[in-house]
């Protein structure tokens, strides 16, 4: 990857996507940043997933380009939303749908079990066996989104 980052000079991004990838079994990360218009990494790099290595990445794309960015899009890690808020303060932070998926169905599923705790008798079983029929129902789980 470093070698591609280094052929392929670095136009101003105006929507970027941030992530991390594991490189090997445990908790060693770098941060990859990718530039979403033009479907490419433009930075791979960091020391871990930590606020201060995503302020590199920021730092070595320059004031200049930094501020012609209008939209991150990345998971919910809080150390990429304080970074990005800190630097790119103009643009927009949007959330992956898987993150925001899986966040929905954990509630989803905390409210069954909290329904099927309160009631009894022949209500309790109704809810007994639903939550694949609620986690299948694509209009419940918001697949017009």
């Amino acid at each position: 990857m470093q070698e591609q980052l280094r052929r392929y000079p670095v136009a101003a991004p105006r929507v970027i996507g941030i992530d991390e990838v594991s490189l090997r079994k445990g908790h060693s990360y770098r941060i990859v940043v990718s530039d979403l218009e033009r479907r490419r990494p433009i930075w791979f790099g960091g020391k871990d997933r930590s606020k201060e290595s995503l302020d590199i990445f920021y730092q070595w794309l320059g004031a200049k380009k930094v501020k012609k960015i209008r939209l991150a899009v990345m998971d919910m890690w809080k150390a990429f939303e304080k970074s990005t808020r800190e630097n790119v303060s103009q643009a927009a932070i949007v959330y992956d749908k898987f993150h925001v998926m899986r966040h929905l169905g954990d509630a989803l599923d905390t409210v069954r079990k909290m329904e099927y705790a309160r009631l009894s008798g022949k209500d309790r079983s109704y809810i007994k066996g639903q939550k694949y029929t609620l986690l299948s129902n694509r209009e419940i789980m918001g697949a017009r989104l």
